[in-house]
């Protein structure tokens, strides 16, 4: 077993050693039925829950929600655990491995990407935001940061290769301690937070990932083989009618878009499903949806 916290070492370097002589398997902070595990929780199959089970994991939602999934911080509960995690991963495998020297620009860079999960933003923004004459520049740092497991970024769906490129990206943190630690966030932020774990759990199965965005958005679509298998959404409540709107009326464009026959809105805590001009729209808690 070789271990590293570093993708490029990994792929590039020991692959060139190893060609068809290693497997490669990519370790993420705990997922939710992990950090119940750790936790010494024991739940029956999900579709046996009582009422008081169901509260018992919510609960631990929650704190996994608040807390992340990184075992030393979870065993410790100390943020500056978190804080030399970050500069470690910073300095080290971004920074000193890529013989880079303006600091200022990678912090602000992360900054921004961890303020604003789940947004839309392109390289030429960014680079206005971080103040950086080139956006192949902020392509570079993306590129390292995201080699180093600290962000992902999701591309827009489209056939054409050179065009998923040049749009639009949305970016997702490793973990939501870590986020909570890097970025201020509000209550109204929950939703984007929410995505981000969505996100994190995607990834963790090994889906293909993108997002959707023609007339209206759609937070996640899965490609499988040559063809986009599943449409997702995810948002805090639709209780309200304004949010309810937006999200069906994303959803049923991917759906429609793709040939599917259902879509999926993951939720905080709510439970349905119904019909929308012929499409099966299921609303399942998160929390339930990652122990399933």
């Amino acid at each position: 077993f070789i271990t590293g916290s570093n993708a490029s070492m990994l792929s590039r370097e020991l692959g060139t050693h190893l060609t068809g002589r290693y497997i490669r398997k990519e370790l993420f902070p705990f997922s939710f039925e992990e950090f119940l595990r750790f936790k010494g929780v024991e739940y029956p199959e999900i579709g046996l829950l009582s009422t008081n089970e169901k509260a018992l994991l919510k609960g631990q939602f929650n704190s996994y929600f608040e807390l992340g999934g990184f075992p030393d911080y979870l065993k410790s509960g100390n943020r500056e655990y978190l804080k030399s995690l970050y500069e470690s991963v910073l300095y080290r495998d971004v920074m000193v491995r890529n013989n880079l020297t303006n600091e200022m620009e990678l912090l602000e860079l992360v900054y921004y990407i961890s303020s604003n999960v789940g947004k839309l933003m392109s390289y030429n923004s960014l680079a206005k935001v971080v103040v950086v004459k080139n956006a192949s520049t902020i392509s570079n740092y993306i590129a390292f940061l995201q080699d180093s497991y600290l962000i992902f970024m999701v591309n827009k769906y489209d056939v054409s290769l050179k065009k998923q490129m040049q749009n639009a990206k949305k970016g997702y943190l490793i973990d939501l301690g870590l986020l909570r630690m890097l970025a201020f966030h509000h209550t109204e932020d929950n939703g984007r937070l929410l995505e981000n774990l969505v996100y994190l759990d995607l990834t963790r199965k090994g889906k293909e990932i993108y997002y959707h965005n023609q007339k209206k958005e759609c937070d996640f679509v899965i490609k499988e083989k040559s063809k986009i298998v599943e449409a997702i959404q995810v948002s805090w409540s639709i209780e309200v009618e304004s949010t309810y709107n937006r999200e069906i009326a994303g959803l049923l464009e991917a759906v429609n878009t793709y040939g599917l026959k259902e879509g999926l809105i993951l939720t905080e805590s709510m439970e349905r499903d119904f019909e929308v001009a012929g499409v099966r729209i299921r609303i399942k808690p998160v929390w339930k949806w990652m122990l399933e």
